[in-house]
């Protein structure tokens, strides 16, 4: 139908709308006049409109197609070369503007329509320096969708290296708070260009971003294998920029070096491998109370002030998990709230292992507003899961549980697997309470499928769900699954979890009218918990 109204259009007029579609959605009416000499309002412009293509955009000063659609309908109508020359003539009025007015607006535009117009070099510029503005802007999203763009347009040649590898460097920064799987490439592609060139330095960097997305993303075997790479990289990095006096690469290095450490660790406590994680996760945050500035702690140490505070919890270690995350909140009380929401996030979880359900909801009801503000999806979905779970506890209210399940299908389908084998066992707990047993079944198997990716946060309490579940929905006995539950939780070196297994055995064997065994089973989870920190 869009075509057909283009088709019967005096050819004037359809040149004018094929000019529109070529500059875009939204066309600056200043860019049209120049490019075609019509004004907004002449007739062949107006009568546009009457045709159902283009009108006034919301913006002053702009015109817009009525649908994406039909822009790209017609787009694609108009033959390649001359599409490039309008493109190039697009470029080049944009850019006259850009020089005069010294607006950086036009940056994304620039890049985008000079690679329209096979002019690879230019649009691999302005890609670059409209990533550069956007991270300094904090828009993160933008600044990886240039700097990818920037990256493909550059050839990997040796005269080029330096700055491929400066663009992917700064692509991984951009991923800090919200990686994707896309940039996995990339930057596995700098590893190979460092690496094939022996630069220790680039090759330690492209390896600690490559661990760093991987463990974000719960990918923590790989996250654990690239960051050891980058740990020995740096190593070997830092020896030679001593041994050649290089004074100023020798202090960015050390830190680079810390920056790898408190990731190990992080990646490490994530898989509840603890054996030496505290250990180095103080390291980190020593070296860098050292070298901070002011009264208050470096908001590059909260993240890991946070995640020392998981392990310290998750050892029973309450009162000093609290401390912990104290100390991590005051770094960023003045600022960087995507930071502030993941805090939350584990402040929010330690209290749920404790049984403070109210703090645990009234911490993830802040985590979500600050998703919201950010406008940060990740960090919503996350509070989603942590509120619904706690609703649930506080309220049974089944609207809580289908709102759960949302956010962990939401970051189940986008990749975001980080701990998530902590949803799974929580939404598992919440559709067996409920009496879902099915669907409990669901999430207790993609709990245990993530143990086995060592993600084993949510595996005692799937076997716990397994062991309450009706005969007709468990292949084993519950004592079956307690067992493997306990194993799980002895593994991990965690007390509280421990001491919830040992409640349910008490559960199990009451229901069996085993009261003796019950009541031993009890005092011994009693005896557990009163051997916990407090707060």
């Amino acid at each position: 139908m869009i075509e057909s109204r283009v088709g019967q259009l005096p050819a004037e007029q359809a040149e004018l709308v094929r000019t529109a579609a070529i500059i875009g959605v939204v066309v600056p009416v200043w860019l049209l006049e120049r490019l075609t000499g019509y004004r907004e309002d002449h007739p062949l412009v107006r009568e546009l409109a009457e045709r159902d293509l283009l009108f006034g955009g919301t913006a002053e000063g702009t015109l817009r197609f009525k649908h994406g659609v039909t822009r790209e309908v017609i787009y694609q109508s108009v033959g390649l070369r001359w599409r490039e020359e309008v493109h190039l003539r697009v470029a080049q009025l944009l850019e006259e503007r850009h020089e005069v007015e010294g607006q950086d607006d036009v940056l994304e535009s620039l890049a985008y329509h000079y690679r329209a117009a096979a002019r690879p070099d230019r649009a691999a510029d302005y890609a670059e320096r409209a990533g550069d503005k956007a991270i300094a802007a904090a828009a993160l999203d933008r600044a990886r969708a240039q700097y990818s763009a920037a990256l493909e347009l550059i050839e990997t040649n040796d005269d080029n290296y330096p700055r491929w590898v400066s663009i992917a460097q700064r692509l991984g920064l951009a991923c800090v708070y919200d990686p994707g799987r896309a940039h996995l490439p990339i930057l596995q592609r700098a590893v190979s260009l460092a690496a094939a060139r022996g630069d220790q330095a680039a090759l330690a960097r492209a390896q600690y971003w490559l661990g760093y997305i991987h463990y974000a993303l719960g990918d923590v075997s790989l996250g654990i294998s690239y960051c050891e790479q980058a740990r020995e990289s740096s190593a070997h990095a830092l020896a030679d920029a001593r041994a050649r006096g290089q004074e100023s690469v020798t202090v960015e290095l050390e830190a680079h070096a810390v920056q790898v450490l408190a990731t190990l660790g992080q990646a490490r406590a994530a898989a509840c491998e603890y054996d030496g994680v505290l250990e180095q996760l103080e390291e980190a945050i020593a070296i860098k109370r050292r070298h901070r500035r002011g009264a208050r702690p470096a908001v590059g140490s909260a993240y890991t002030l946070a995640c020392r505070a998981a392990v310290l919890a998750d050892l029973g270690r309450f009162r000093e998990a609290h401390e912990s995350l104290a100390e991590a909140l005051d770094a960023v009380r003045e600022g960087n709230q995507p930071v502030r929401g993941s805090i939350l996030g584990w402040q929010g979880t330690v209290y749920a292992w404790q049984g403070e359900w109210a703090k645990a909801l009234a911490l993830a009801t802040e985590q979500q507003r600050i998703g919201e503000r950010v406008e940060s999806l990740y960090v919503l979905a996350v509070g989603q899961a942590l509120g619904g779970y706690t609703r649930w506890k506080l309220k049974r209210a089944p609207e809580a549980i289908d709102a759960f399940a949302r956010a962990v299908s939401w970051m189940d389908s986008r990749g975001k697997r980080l701990a998530i084998s902590m949803t799974y066992g929580w939404l598992a707990d919440a559709m067996f309470e409920s009496g879902r047993y099915a669907q409990a079944r669901v999430y207790v198997a993609r709990a245990l499928r993530r143990a086995r990716q060592r993600d084993r946060f949510g595996e005692a309490l799937a076997y716990r769900v397994m062991a309450r579940m009706p005969a007709d929905f468990r292949r084993h006995s519950p004592e079956h699954y307690l067992e493997r539950a306990m194993t799980s939780a002895r593994a991990r070196r965690s007390p509280h979890e421990e001491a919830e297994t040992l409640r349910c055995q008490a559960e199990v064997a009451a229901a069996a009218g085993r009261t003796a065994e019950a009541a031993m089973f009890d005092a011994r989870a009693q005896a557990l918990i009163s051997a916990f920190d407090s707060v």
